[in-house]
């Protein structure tokens, strides 16, 4: 009896120790992303995206507009790789890289985007909005990405 009584302490205590591991690992993120038609004599001609930026532990951030989840044919690689632009096939449009981000510091930028201005994007079109985060270029840790390594992401429906 006694034994038991050390093995369900044992256990609680571990449980407790992996519980509070997971709560300190750090999560980059962006949120608050908003999408809103940019418009000229009436005619929406692209839009303007804005996000807020959100370091824990890594000091440089790629973002980019992604293909919806849809993943290039016959790939079997690291999505990671993808989500970073450094393989082709996913990124529809790089929006921007920033470096020197301070941990627990909210970034909000904001990109302007012309359709068909060096980009294939159209009205209507179905989108991932998608940070990739790193320290050194060697592991990205993703965020936004539809069918990506960390989160299912959320599709987002370019203005019309």
């Amino acid at each position: 009896m006694r034994a038991i009584c050390h093995l369900v302490v044992a256990t609680a205590f571990a449980a407790v120790l992996v519980g509070a591991a997971g709560e300190a690992a750090a999560t980059d993120r962006h949120e608050r992303v908003s999408i809103t038609a940019v418009k000229q004599k009436g005619k929406t001609v692209g839009f303007k995206v804005k996000l807020t930026l959100r370091p824990e532990s890594y000091g440089k951030v790629r973002i980019g507009l992604g293909a919806n989840g849809k993943l290039p044919a016959k790939y079997s690689g690291d999505k990671r790789d993808l989500a970073a632009g450094g393989k082709k096939g996913y990124i529809r449009l790089k929006l921007g890289e920033l470096s020197q981000l301070t941990a627990n510091q909210p970034k909000e930028v904001g990109y302007t985007v012309t359709y068909g201005k060096g980009n294939t994007l159209k009205p209507g079109d179905l989108v991932d909005v998608v940070t990739a985060w790193t320290r050194d270029n060697s592991y990205w840790h993703v965020w936004g990405m539809k069918n990506g390594p960390v989160t299912s992401g959320e599709a987002h429906t370019l203005p019309k």
